[in-house]
């Protein structure tokens, strides 16, 4: 009973700390295109951080030329749930 009730604690004790990977993505849009989604931080702030010097930034030329405002925003994400995607090499 003893080694069960420890296991079930264990389990919960990683699964919140091992599992529960929480982070930050910093979302990229360039006009009304999503540029990246990729980036991940630990750190609200820095993920803030880098978003606000993205925002601040003068308009920059899309593929068309046309002159755009970059946009940037952080985003809570769990990435312990994606599943990643695999190349077809990989499979």
């Amino acid at each position: 009973m003893k080694k069960i009730k420890f296991l079930s604690i264990f389990l919960i004790f990683f699964s919140s700390v091992a599992l529960g990977d929480d982070k930050y993505t910093l979302i990229v849009m360039l006009g009304d295109k999503l540029l990246d989604k990729n980036i991940y931080f630990k750190d609200k702030n820095k993920c803030t951080y880098f978003a606000n010097k993205m925002n601040n930034h003068p308009p920059i030329p899309n593929k068309e030329g046309k002159m755009e405002k970059m946009k940037a925003y952080c985003k809570l994400v769990n990435t312990s749930t994606e599943i990643p995607k695999l190349k077809q090499e990989q499979i």
